[in-house]
Formats: C-alpha cells, sequence, structure tokens
C-alpha cells in the first residue's frame, strides 16, 4: 500500500482540508450576526453570501469559461445591487476577514506532515476554489505551488480536471505519481479520477481525521 511519502507530488485541497470548516463558519457567522445588529441594513450582505456559495455548487456554472463573470452578474440580478458592490461583500466576507481566523481552525497536524514531507523532497501544492495564496500564508504553510481555479489558465470550478493538466505540464509528472488530499469528494475525489490519480477524503470530524492521517510512514 502506498504511503504520503510514496509520491513525488501532493495535491492539499484548502477549504476544509488545511482547515476545518465547522468553527470558521462559526466564528464568521457571529461576526456577520454583529455587523448586522449594529447596521441592519447590512443583513443582504447574508443572502448574498448564502447564495453565492449556492451558485458554485451549480453545475452548469462549472463548464462556463467565464463563470467569475456570470457569478457576480447572476447575484446582482437577483439582489437588484451593483457588480462592484457584489464583489465588495464576497471579497471581505469570503476573501478577507477569514484571514485572521485561518490560524484558529487550522488542521494542525499538517504542519508537522507537511514539514517531513518537505524534507523527503515531495513538492507539496495547494489547490483551490477560490484564490489561496493569502490563506496559505495566514496558515503557515509552505507551499512548493499554490493554485487556484480563477487562475487564468485554468478558470474551471471542481472537479474540473485543468488543474492536473497544468501541474503535469508545469512539473513533468505523471498522474500516477500524484495524490490529492480532500474533504469532499463530490469536488475532489471526481477530480482526481478524471485521471485516475490516487486521492485521500479527509472527514470533518476531528478524531476520525486523525485515524486516516496516520496513512504515512513513520
Amino acid at each position: 500500500m502506498k504511503t504520503l511519502y510514496s509520491y513525488k507530488a501532493i495535491i492539499f485541497d484548502m477549504n476544509g482540508t488545511l482547515y476545518y470548516r465547522l468553527p470558521l463558519r462559526i466564528l464568521m457567522i457571529i461576526n456577520i450576526i454583529l455587523r448586522c445588529i449594529f447596521r441592519p441594513f447590512r443583513i443582504k450582505e447574508i443572502l448574498v453570501i448564502r447564495y453565492f456559495r449556492k451558485i458554485r455548487d451549480n453545475e452548469d456554472l462549472l463548464k462556463n469559461k467565464n463563470f467569475k463573470d456570470v457569478q457576480y452578474e447572476l447575484i446582482s440580478n437577483k439582489f437588484k445591487i451593483s457588480v462592484e458592490e457584489t464583489k465588495s461583500i464576497i471579497d471581505f466576507w469570503l476573501m478577507k476577514k477569514p484571514l485572521k481566523y485561518l490560524n484558529l481552525c487550522k488542521d494542525k497536524d499538517f504542519g508537522e506532515i507537511i514539514d517531513s514531507l518537505h524534507e523527503k523532497k515531495i513538492t507539496i501544492i495547494v489547490y483551490s476554489d477560490y484564490p489561496a495564496l493569502e490563506k496559505v500564508k495566514a496558515l503557515n504553510i509552505k507551499a512548493d505551488y499554490v493554485y487556484s481555479s480563477e487562475d487564468e489558465n485554468i478558470l474551471s470550478l471542481k472537479p474540473s480536471p485543468k488543474v492536473l493538466e497544468c501541474i503535469n505540464k508545469n512539473l513533468n509528472l505523471s498522474f500516477s505519481d500524484m495524490l490529492i488530499v480532500g474533504d469532499r469528494y463530490e469536488k475532489d475525489g471526481k477530480l482526481a479520477e478524471r485521471y485516475n490519480v490516487d486521492f485521500i477524503i479527509l472527514p470533518q470530524n476531528r478524531f476520525k481525521r486523525s485515524k486516516i492521517l496516520k496513512y504515512r510512514d513513520n
């Protein structure tokens, strides 16, 4: 059976993998509620965020090469606000505000694991459907490459295999040399299956996850 150290590159999903979703969402909900208490007119922001997440799971949008523009236009039309305001809300609540809390929600085990992978000269790649570079910095994770679905050479959401094609081209690695570590089969697992890349799907439960992470050399 292969272990983490058997691969030449490990591709880590960002959201829900390198950090736990639930505690971050709780912290963000508290922030949003406090904001709305003192500024009731901001309650629309909650609806915008919920609708944005729903759109991101829309299968038709996944196939659209202009999904970045389309998603903001859909929200803008639904809530009768400008595209600029829509972008501002999403950027604040989903990109910038979470940064201060990420380290609190980090899966601490990955710090040690990633350090040991670096020691063995295994390439560490982080891939997310959202811009991930600032999140990688906030988590204090050393990644060799950081990819986002919004990169100009990808522009497609999971489970589109476009990122695997980029990695294959940029690193000149065969797909059998890669492993994807994620938390959602419908996203990360299906992405891996497109090119028969090995993958591990981690549960969000901390204790169940720790057992799976023992899938490595000592």
